[in-house]
């Protein structure tokens, strides 16, 4: 009516958002990551979006680099705490949200614009909770701590598999893995348990597979210790009772220095290292779950313990 021509833009000119206003006055940078294209939102100081572009893998760094300081947030998925290293490298601050924070912001279908607007929005609540980054030691003990756990289940399967084919030939091996270790060469040393000569190739394979396995998963534990004995906060978890090696390497990747405020959110993994004295200025300290009730709540005066 009236001769008005009222058109809705389509996804093109939506995406020429941006490219018309500086960059400068980008304040919260939401990027959706993914394998080979990312997803850029970018509002200002008052909440207007000034950027839509989608890149290459090859082109985020260069324009990020390029980019003022300012909040970048994303989703802590694969890669992110690669990219958030590299973006701090940048001078800006990045931010890690869980995917199950921004899932409510997402406006309409999910796509990768939506998810990327539902980012930036999500990272500007004063209440958000964020991910801790983790550093390349970090993600370095994570991965060894991932591969034993690999290495251990393979170890679980070979035995159970070798004992339930025993079971098919009438010979019973009791549950455990030092039973297998010691018993299988026992079953192919025996020439009258019936078993025949195929099989027996088949359970040589399994045994020799086994020791292998086992071999790797004491490779690994002696990196562990390696580790263990470089990193200062795994000395000082080690030093409390009931905690060994594998559980303190383990926390020290969810070990991060939260506010009172983030530890009550966080109950258990609000841990502060600057609260883990020696066992010799706390003998009061006699198991695993006191210690953790004093870390969750990272402070010592709200609990009437003193410190120091």
């Amino acid at each position: 009516p009236g001769g008005a021509n009222l058109t809705t833009p389509n996804r093109s000119e939506a995406n020429q958002v941006g490219k018309t206003k500086t960059t400068a006055k980008i304040a919260v940078l939401g990027i959706d990551l993914s394998k080979k294209s990312f997803q850029l939102h970018g509002v200002d100081a008052k909440g207007n979006t000034v950027l839509r572009k989608r890149l290459k893998r090859t082109e985020i760094a260069a324009f990020i680099a390029n980019l003022p300081k300012c909040v970048i947030a994303m989703e802590a998925c694969g890669g992110a705490h690669h990219w958030a290293r590299i973006f701090k490298q940048f001078g800006h601050t990045p931010k890690l949200i869980a995917p199950k924070f921004v899932k409510p912001y997402v406006k309409s279908n999910k796509n990768d614009a939506a998810d990327a607007e539902a980012i930036c929005e999500a990272a500007q609540r004063p209440n958000m909770r964020f991910v801790p980054i983790k550093s390349i030691e970090q993600q370095d003990l994570q991965s060894l701590h991932r591969i034993r756990s690999l290495e251990v289940k393979n170890r679980t399967a070979l035995c159970n598999q070798i004992r339930g084919l025993l079971l098919e030939y009438g010979i019973d091996m009791p549950r455990g893995i030092s039973y297998v270790r010691e018993r299988v060469p026992w079953a192919l040393e025996d020439a009258d348990n019936g078993l025949s000569t195929l099989f027996r190739e088949f359970l040589y394979g399994l045994y020799r597979e086994l020791l292998h396995t086992e071999k790797t998963i004491s490779e690994l534990e002696r990196k562990l210790q390696v580790l263990g004995k470089q990193s200062e906060s795994v000395k000082r978890l080690m030093s409390i009772p009931g905690i060994g090696l594998l559980t303190a390497t383990a926390l020290v990747l969810v070990m991060c220095r939260y506010s009172k405020m983030d530890a009550k959110w966080l109950p258990g993994w609000g841990w502060c290292l600057d609260n883990i004295p020696p066992v010799a200025r706390r003998p009061c300290w006699e198991s695993v779950s006191e210690v953790i009730a004093i870390c969750a709540r990272c402070s010592f005066t709200e609990l009437g313990l003193p410190f120091g």
